[in-house]
């Protein structure tokens, strides 16, 4: 499997990768969920010095961990479901941009998937620049 490509199945755990770069260590890291015709939703924060804050709506099955050392942010979901197919960013804060007015640096993306019917299954394909997931779901 190429990297950057995972397949799962429904009630799977996944992981999405998220990598950022700054030279300084009071970083905020944020993931966003975006649906189609919507506003990006916020899912969680993470901060080197405290937890952060996770919306209600995420605390079950959504879960991030902040690495200052290897500059990860991995999220992971837990228990995958069809309405867990979007757009999902994870943002940095402050901009590693020198003179920027940007108050988020977006560094990472996963594309909202397409969905395949085939035989009693659902395949959904995702595909950014980093990442593939590919998700199997019953339909039976």
């Amino acid at each position: 499997m190429p990297p950057g490509e995972m397949t799962a199945n429904e009630a799977d755990h996944v992981t999405l990768t998220c990598n950022y770069t700054t030279k300084t260590t009071n970083v905020y890291l944020f993931w966003y969920k975006h649906l189609s015709n919507k506003y990006p939703t916020f899912i969680l924060n993470k901060y080197p010095f405290s937890e952060g804050t996770t919306e209600s709506d995420f605390k079950k099955r959504f879960y991030a961990k902040l690495d200052t050392t290897s500059r990860t942010v991995p999220l992971m979901i837990k228990n995958l479901r069809v309405s867990d197919s979007a757009v999902y960013y994870c943002a940095l804060r402050p901009t590693p941009y020198k003179n920027s007015n940007s108050f988020f640096t977006f560094i990472s993306s996963h594309i909202k998937p397409t969905i395949f019917n085939s035989h009693n299954i659902i395949i959904l394909y995702c595909r950014s620049i980093f990442h593939k997931l590919i998700v199997f779901l019953s339909t039976v």
